[in-house]
């Protein structure tokens, strides 16, 4: 579901660039590429795939991929004494679609990783 809402807001943001004549920058070409080879990916093995695109989105959450026409992102500072330590950007809309996949996707990667270790331990033996 969160690779299908990715598609959409890929489409929409092309379609708003094109339309107001916005050259699109490196993210964006970056973001669309990684798209499709997420769903390259996804026709040839569905495990891959799915961890490909939560990287995207977690790419897109620390605005090294755009995925949107424009993109407003918070910045947090945590003071420790008189030192403040600057966190990265955050793209708040692309967070809670990462949220989204998270809470989608737990129970498939949970099995996957018991499967793996199960696998793993009848070859030892």
């Amino acid at each position: 579901m969160p690779f299908v809402i990715l598609g959409v807001l890929l489409i929409i943001c092309w379609f708003n660039l094109l339309k107001n004549n916005i050259t699109p920058t490196i993210q964006h070409d970056a973001a669309l590429v990684l798209f499709f080879l997420n769903l390259l990916i996804y026709f040839i093995r569905f495990r891959p795939g799915l961890l490909l695109t939560g990287i995207l989105l977690l790419l897109a959450t620390l605005n090294i991929v755009n995925i949107f026409a424009e993109t407003l992102t918070d910045s947090l500072f945590i003071g420790l004494g008189r030192q403040k330590l600057v966190m990265p950007p955050i793209n708040g809309n692309c967070f809670l679609l990462l949220l989204a996949y998270i809470i989608i996707n737990y129970r498939f990667f949970k099995d996957q990783i018991k499967t793996d270790k199960a696998r793993g331990q009848k070859e030892i033996q």
